[in-house]
C-alpha cells in the first residue's frame, strides 16, 4: 500500500481540507486520526458545510440589524472601584 501524501486529521478545520484539496488537485481527502484512517470526505460534503455555516451567520446578522436578536450587557459588580 502507498503511504498517503495528501491527508488531513480530525483536529483540521474545514478552510485547511480545503486548502489541502486545492492544493492536490482531488476531490476526496483521507481523514488521519493517530495515524489511522479515520474516515474520507468529499469536497461536496466541505462546500456545503461552508455553505451552510456562511448561510446561519448571514440569518443571524439580518435578524441582529433588523431588531429581533439583542445583545444586553449586565453591568458589572465591582461598583465599590
Amino acid at each position: 500500500m502507498t503511504k498517503l501524501r495528501i491527508r488531513c486529521s480530525t483536529e483540521d478545520t474545514v478552510s485547511r481540507a480545503l486548502e489541502l484539496m486545492a492544493r492536490g488537485k482531488t476531490r476526496y481527502l483521507p481523514v488521519v486520526d493517530n495515524g489511522y484512517l479515520s474516515g474520507v470526505v468529499s469536497i461536496v460534503d466541505l462546500v456545503e458545510w461552508q455553505n451552510k455555516s456562511v448561510v446561519e451567520d448571514n440569518d443571524w446578522m439580518k435578524g441582529y440589524l433588523s431588531g429581533d436578536y439583542c445583545i444586553s450587557y449586565a453591568p458589572s459588580d465591582n461598583s465599590a472601584n
